[in-house]
């Protein structure tokens, strides 16, 4: 399965210009709460576009803004929320006359203030729910967390949480104290314990991850953190393998071209796999 093996897709995937790119696969399922191969594609590009900074962000920006993006799809962002720790966006249908649903997309991995964030690996306590969770995960989500319920109080419709990595995690915390009718997330960490995850009971979880995908790995299980839903795991030939073993996914084959004096300069394969683009590829090839 081809893959990207460059730096700045997965340093700053936000600066793509094939985000969307035609032809569109089918429309967002709104009614889904089983897990969607089509749905996933689209929260997978919805999670690679949040990267894309925007007017409020770079007053002066160049190329295509992350609305005019989504109007190209028929969707459109209907609040952006932006805190030095956490930044994220609710999407919903550009036209009234389609089915409507909403979409809260966390941002992840952006910055050097990001990093440190998710270096923050202390277990601390989930008020009011029971558990513990990720200090930097838990400090970035309190930052939007009052405007986030702000912002979804008018809506009735179905919810969907989603996000990458860093923005995994939140779309995570975001669902234990808000159901939603599903959450897909991509490379996410490891948020909770074992405890924690009770509270994400009354939501359906889709945890898809790409292959050796490094930040999947972290924190380690050794300080309490488990891993939440049904893992969807992609293959580098190309299959999707649902709930597989440790023994199925430790025997994904590695790939060594990036050891070749050629490929020095380019990423290892762990962090490879956690690039959004080879997402959101993989995904789109599984499609029917």
């Amino acid at each position: 399965m081809p893959f990207d093996n460059h730096w700045e897709p997965l340093l700053q995937p936000g600066k793509a210009t094939d985000i969307f790119a035609a032809p569109l696969p089918a429309h967002f399922d709104v009614d889904a709460s089983d897990y969607s191969c089509v749905n996933a594609w689209w929260l997978a590009e919805i999670s690679r576009l949040i990267y894309r900074e925007g007017v409020e962000e770079v007053p002066h920006l160049a190329g295509s803004s992350r609305r005019q993006i989504l109007n190209s799809v028929q969707l459109e962002e209907v609040t952006f929320i932006h805190q030095p720790l956490a930044q994220c966006a609710i999407v919903t249908p550009l036209n009234a006359a389609d089915p409507q649903f909403v979409v809260l997309v966390f941002r992840g991995t952006h910055n050097l203030l990001d990093w440190l964030t998710d270096l923050e690996t202390a277990p601390v306590a989930w008020p009011p729910a029971p558990g513990l969770v990720h200090k930097g995960f838990r400090d970035a989500f309190a930052s939007v967390a009052d405007q986030i319920d702000r912002a979804l109080a008018p809506f009735v419709c179905p919810t969907f949480f989603t996000g990458h990595s860093l923005g995994a995690a939140l779309a995570t915390l975001a669902a234990s104290r808000r159901p939603a009718r599903a959450v897909y997330t991509f490379g996410s960490p490891r948020v909770g314990d074992a405890q924690f995850l009770t509270t994400c009971g009354r939501t359906r979880f889709y945890r898809v991850v790409d292959s050796r995908d490094f930040v999947a790995t972290m924190p380690p299980t050794v300080l309490g953190f488990a891993h939440l839903g049904e893992l969807h795991y992609m293959t580098r030939d190309g299959r999707f393998l649902v709930s597989p073993t440790d023994q199925q996914t430790d025997a994904e084959p590695s790939l060594h071209s990036w050891r070749h004096p050629a490929h020095l300069l380019k990423p290892p394969e762990d962090l490879v796999d956690h690039s959004p683009i080879n997402y959101v590829t993989r995904l789109r090839a599984a499609l029917p």
